[in-house]
C-alpha cells in the first residue's frame, strides 16, 4: 500500500536478489494515525519456496511518515529461499475496526468541554487492508570455488570446541563439545564431521539446537 491514508500496511525485503539459502528480512508493517479495535492478521503468506522463521515478538512504536505521527506495529520473519528463480510472497491480510466519531443529527448533545469517546458517542467500522506481493529473484550459488564437502550453509558461521578431560588414562572418557553458530540456516547441518580420531570409540550425541536474534537476524 501507498505511504498514505489514516491507516495503512506495508510489506518488504531486506534484499530482492538473494542466493540459494542467503537469510533476507521480510518486514511488515501496520501504521495507523487514529484508534483502532481488534486488529489481527488474518491472512499470511504462505512462503512458497522459503524457509521461515519468527524474529521476535511483534514491536510497537512511533514514527513520523510524510510529516504525520503514525503507530507502527512490525513484525519481521527471517526467509531462507530453497530453490532458484521467481518467488512471490503473496500478501499479507489485516482486518481491524476502525474507531470513527458517531454522527449525530441537530440538536444533539454537544459539549467541547467533554470527550466524546467517554460518553461513548463513537462507532467502530470494519476495515481490511492487504499487502502488494512481494517479488523476490533467487539467483543459484556460484560453482568456482565452491568445497567438495559444501553443507548449503550460506551466511557467516564460526566453529568452536571445546575438551572438557585433556589428560586421560586407556579406557576413560572425555566429552568434545562442538558448537557451530551463525546468521545462516543451521538446520541444514545434521552432524559436524571430524577426522582424526582413529585411536578413540567415539559416542555421538544428538545435536541441539539454540535459536535466538542476533543483530536483526
Amino acid at each position: 500500500e501507498k505511504e498514505s491514508g489514516d491507516i495503512f500496511v506495508s510489506a518488504q525485503v531486506d534484499n530482492e536478489n538473494p542466493s540459494l539459502n542467503e537469510q533476507i528480512i521480510c518486514t511488515f508493517l501496520f501504521c495507523r494515525r487514529v484508534k483502532v479495535a481488534n486488529a489481527s492478521l488474518t491472512e499470511l503468506p504462505s512462503f512458497e519456496g522459503f524457509v521461515t522463521e519468527d524474529l521476535g515478538k511483534p514491536r510497537e512504536y512511533q514514527k513520523v511518515i510524510n510529516g504525520q505521527q503514525y503507530v507502527v506495529t512490525e513484525i519481521k520473519k527471517a526467509l531462507f529461499p530453497v530453490k532458484t528463480g521467481v518467488l512471490e510472497i503473496s500478501p499479507f491480510t489485516l482486518q481491524c475496526d476502525m474507531v470513527v466519531q458517531k454522527r449525530r443529527g441537530r440538536g444533539g448533545f454537544r459539549d467541547p468541554f467533554f470527550d466524546d469517546s467517554f460518553f461513548g458517542f463513537n462507532e467502530t467500522v470494519p476495515k481490511t487492508f492487504r499487502t502488494s506481493p512481494v517479488t523476490v529473484m533467487v539467483k543459484q550459488l556460484p560453482a568456482e570455488g565452491r568445497p567438495s564437502d559444501f553443507k548449503n550453509l550460506v551466511g557467516s558461521f564460526t566453529l568452536s570446541s571445546e575438551l572438557n578431560k585433556n589428560s586421560l588414562q586407556v579406557g576413560e572418557s572425555t566429552t568434545l563439545t562442538l558448537t557451530l553458530t551463525g546468521t545462516g540456516n543451521l538446520k541444514n547441518v545434521s552432524t559436524i564431521e571430524i577426522d582424526g580420531l582413529d585411536n578413540f570409540k567415539v559416542y555421538d550425541d544428538k545435536p541441539v539446537f539454540e535459536q535466538s536474534v542476533s543483530g536483526g537476524k
